[in-house]
């Protein structure tokens, strides 16, 4: 019974590692997806945020 309950624990902590590490790669996977999916959109955004902070710095 013991080891079973070893094994399952095992397996549990397995999957937990497993999901964590997935967790931790899923944003930057969805972010070259996004990038090739809107490249168009991701270069109009960043022209965006550069004038936005130049009109931030003309303003302080």
């Amino acid at each position: 019974m013991e080891q079973d309950r070893d094994m399952l624990r095992a397996e549990q902590r397995q999957r937990q590692e497993s999901m964590l590490r997935q967790a931790a790669l899923r944003p930057v996977i969805h972010a070259s997806e996004r990038q090739q999916q809107h490249g168009e959109y991701c270069a109009d955004d960043a022209m965006r945020r550069v004038r936005q902070q130049q009109q931030s710095q003309q303003q302080g």
